[in-house]
């Protein structure tokens, strides 16, 4: 009787130990998909002119890329509830950063929830993850600086006192790491603070022939 219960429970665990070896094994390789298709996309975005819109074909590639990322965990966001944007933060992958914000704002689409229309695209680039941590966040944390850069510079104008006051802590993080920051920072709240008053908020700021990638200051 009692090497009948100790088989049947060592049968249970090697079962468990089996079943916990191909979750693993899942996790692996969908972390494995979503990095290479990240990488691939990275290398799509690669070399395209500042201030050149993407073509139609190069913003269809990219989406792809972003919904293959999701669907590879059936629909959900990655481990820890990072969005495929915020994965290629975490890579470092700033072409594909890139790539994802100016499909975005393309296709005035929210590349998360498909949703489009007014206020969908900053909505995508500041959704939390499982943490509470935005791309933004984990960009400062990882050291990413130019990614932070691109996130904050893509910001609209009304938004950036917003996220001063939500992100005070990470923004004063980034001035630390590079004090070039210092003034950038800065002269993003004095704009901020001009369009407030003027009455323009949630109008598109302009943006800069000689900037970076579809920086906006």
């Amino acid at each position: 009787m009692v090497w009948k219960i100790f088989s049947a429970f060592a049968s249970h665990a090697v079962s468990l130990i089996i079943e916990g070896r191909k979750d693993v094994l899942r996790k692996v390789t969908h972390e494995t998909h979503e990095r290479r298709w990240l990488s691939k996309g990275n290398d799509l975005c690669k070399g395209m002119v500042i201030g050149t819109p993407m073509s139609t074909d190069l913003t269809k590639r990219v989406r792809d890329i972003y919904t293959k990322c999701k669907s590879s965990k059936g629909g959900k966001s990655s481990k820890g509830g990072n969005t495929p944007l915020m994965m290629a933060i975490d890579m470092g992958l700033m072409d594909m950063v890139w790539g994802f914000i100016e499909c975005a704002r393309q296709t005035n689409t929210d590349l998360e929830t498909g949703q489009k229309g007014d206020g969908c695209v900053q909505e995508f680039f500041w959704l939390y993850n499982d943490k509470k941590q935005t791309a933004f966040d984990i960009a400062v944390k990882k050291g990413h600086v130019e990614v932070a850069r691109l996130l904050l510079k893509n910001a609209h104008c009304w938004c950036l006192r917003w996220q001063w006051i939500r992100r005070r802590e990470a923004l004063l993080h980034l001035i630390n790491h590079d004090p070039k920051f210092d003034g950038f920072i800065f002269d993003m709240l004095v704009t901020s603070t001009a369009v407030h008053g003027n009455g323009q908020r949630g109008k598109p700021a302009r943006v800069h022939g000689n900037s970076q990638r579809g920086i906006i200051m």
